[in-house]
């Protein structure tokens, strides 16, 4: 771990004495295929909601049809022309029309409307239906910004601290036997081994370009996540060079050049859930070992280095700095001196 962390530093050191310029970030159009079939899950929505329509009242069924074509089903479209629609954003999406359907529901029952609710009563809402406010809040953005309704805020709350439930002993042990155990499929090895050492969620690991992993001139293997590369212990590196030999063999024509963990179809990367049920069934969950990995990072590189080198927000970076009860709030001031 510690080879690890000091490529991680150096490599944030050098990214921070030049930056790549735009020029020097290669992209890759999405074909079509790989647009379509992420644009189902966004078409299974549709249906569900024509259901959903039917059942409101006709005022309300014809503003919430406006707020999840102009707002939520747009979204979608975007994401899917990228094929970044997740299984996750659908149910975002659902969560936002059930949730704005309650609301006006609940409005009509207080001999109110939309337009004339007031912040006393949205909280005095939140107060009785604890847990809504999250689903609620996309809605009353959009209905703002379109002028039907007056500006309501949803309360903020302080969120707790994490808790972390995987102790560093089991952790470590997880990334020895997927780096070891040859009977394991090798794409799970090396999503679960990105999950436990560098934090990286399952669907951004399944959504990797392999140039993202480059092999320099002296043999040493580096992973880009975010802003630079970090070089790959041994035998890590050795396994994300035999999934890149692997991954050009498949039964159609594909871009070989495109996905690291190719998928089932043609121009599609691998779907989460594959890798994710196959680590559940190896024992490993995908919250509690990311848990334990950003726990365990937290408590060793300052907030910029997990920030920009392995993809993390600086808020997300600075709780968990918090949380491993660590202080670099002068590490920036440091670096500027």
């Amino acid at each position: 771990m510690a080879a690890i962390l000091a490529e991680v530093g150096s490599a944030w050191r050098r990214t921070r004495r030049k930056s790549p310029t735009s020029t020097e970030v290669s992209t890759c159009a999405v074909p079509y295929t790989a647009r379509h079939q992420a644009g189902r899950r966004e078409e299974r929505i549709v249906p569900w909601l024509r259901g959903i329509l039917t059942e409101l009242p006709k005022q309300h069924a014809e503003l919430i049809d406006r707020f999840a074509r102009w707002q939520l089903l747009r979204r979608l479209r975007l994401l899917a022309e990228r094929d970044r629609v997740t299984r996750g954003g659908v149910q975002h999406a659902r969560a936002a029309i059930i949730g704005a359907a309650r609301f006006l529901r609940w409005l009509d029952e207080q001999d109110t409307t939309l337009a004339t609710a007031t912040q006393a009563q949205l909280e005095d809402y939140l107060a009785r239906f604890s847990g809504r406010g999250s689903s609620l809040k996309v809605f009353l953005d959009w209905t703002h910004r379109s002028s039907l309704g007056a500006e309501l805020q949803i309360p903020a709350h302080e969120r707790p601290l994490p808790q972390v439930t995987l102790s560093d002993q089991h952790r470590w042990q997880q990334v020895e036997r997927l780096l070891h155990d040859d009977d394991i499929r090798l794409y799970v090895r090396i999503g679960g081994l990105f999950l436990l050492l560098f934090v990286q969620p399952l669907a951004r690991i399944c959504r990797m370009h392999a140039d993202q992993i480059t092999q320099r001139p002296d043999g040493a293997v580096t992973v880009t996540f975010d802003a630079a590369p970090i070089e790959l212990p041994d035998p890590l590196d050795r396994l994300v060079l035999d999934q890149l030999a692997r991954r050009g063999q498949v039964s159609y024509a594909s871009r070989p050049d495109r996905w690291l963990f190719p998928g089932g179809l043609p121009g599609k990367h691998l779907v989460t859930e594959n890798i994710r049920s196959q680590l559940v069934a190896l024992g490993i969950q995908h919250s509690t070992a990311r848990k334990a990995a950003m726990f365990d990072l937290a408590a060793q590189m300052p907030v910029p280095i997990g920030a920009e080198l392995l993809g993390l927000s600086p808020h997300t970076a600075t709780r968990w700095a918090a949380l491993a009860a660590r202080d670099w709030s002068r590490y920036a001031a440091m670096c500027r001196a």
